[in-house]
């Protein structure tokens, strides 16, 4: 299989990965027909993809050379121009937080059109809005309106913030050895304030980081009926909180060992000791 006219080297790759013909090529078809049955299902896959560059006056085209021995596909690809956008409009549906007035998109006029700056800005204004106290935001609607007699695209991104929250109690679950306690000093919000995922995501990274817990989950949970301040769960998954490590080694006076100990909450509290002794003849 051949691919002609992909300038763009995005568009030929995702072909490369994507198009039936070139995935299953050690794969043959037995005959001709099954041969242009396959290809022809990987034209609207190929357009989807010249689409989601912008190349919305793509064409995809194919011949088969059946002078050889063994048949040859040639993909034809007319990519056209690139779309552009012409307007980037991001709406928060019933919302009138002045604090959302901050966040503006990053896809500008002008900008080529390519789909996955599209999914990666839905990502981002949801990271946002997260970080201003909205933890349930999402996406309720993306229109894009292709003008092709200009090659303009417009495209209107709408997000449902959900309703604005303030960290409440945080409930523990998983802890064997280890006190509530310790984990309640480590928070580092106040309840009451405004929602911020940076902070939930930085106490995560913390209570991994402490060497105690093979695995630590947060999330924030609906509030209920008539308040705004919602519940954080912490799931975690204690370590064995004691190693020990042997090790020999050898030097011109003969063998020797090492022992290695280490409790990582001496006290029951997170405190870390650690110990070796060396034994040597």
């Amino acid at each position: 299989v051949k691919i002609k006219g992909a300038k763009d080297n995005h568009v030929e790759r995702a072909i490369k990965h994507t198009a039936r013909t070139i995935t299953m090529r050690k794969r043959p078809p037995s005959t001709m027909g099954q041969l242009r049955r396959r290809t022809d299902k990987d034209i609207p896959v190929i357009h989807a993809i010249l689409e989601s560059r912008g190349y919305y006056d793509g064409k995809v085209t194919y011949t088969i050379d059946r002078s050889r021995k063994k048949a040859r596909v040639y993909l034809m690809v007319e990519q056209g121009e690139q779309y552009r956008f012409r307007s980037v409009i991001v709406e928060f549906s019933g919302n009138t937080d002045k604090e959302l007035e901050r966040i503006n998109s990053v896809l500008r006029r002008k900008k080529k059109v390519v789909a996955e700056r599209v999914f990666e800005e839905q990502k981002r204004i949801i990271n946002q809005l997260k970080r201003r106290g909205y933890p349930f935001a999402r996406l309720v609607m993306r229109d894009i309106e292709v003008d092709r007699d200009n090659q303009v695209v417009d495209l209107v991104l709408n997000f449902d913030p959900g309703p604005l929250s303030f960290f409440g109690p945080v409930l523990v679950d998983g802890l064997e050895d280890l006190p509530d306690a310790y984990i309640y000093r480590q928070i580092p919000w106040r309840e009451g304030r405004r929602y911020d995922s940076r902070k939930v995501r930085d106490f995560e990274s913390k209570l991994l980081g402490s060497g105690l817990f093979g695995s630590a989950k947060i999330e924030p949970k609906e509030a209920a009926s008539g308040t705004n301040t919602i519940p954080i769960e912490v799931t975690l998954n204690e370590r064995n909180q004691r190693t020990i490590r042997l090790g020999v080694n050898y030097s011109d006076v003969g063998p020797g060992a090492r022992v290695f100990w280490e409790h990582r909450s001496i006290f029951g509290a997170g405190e870390r000791f650690e110990t070796s002794l060396a034994v040597s003849p």
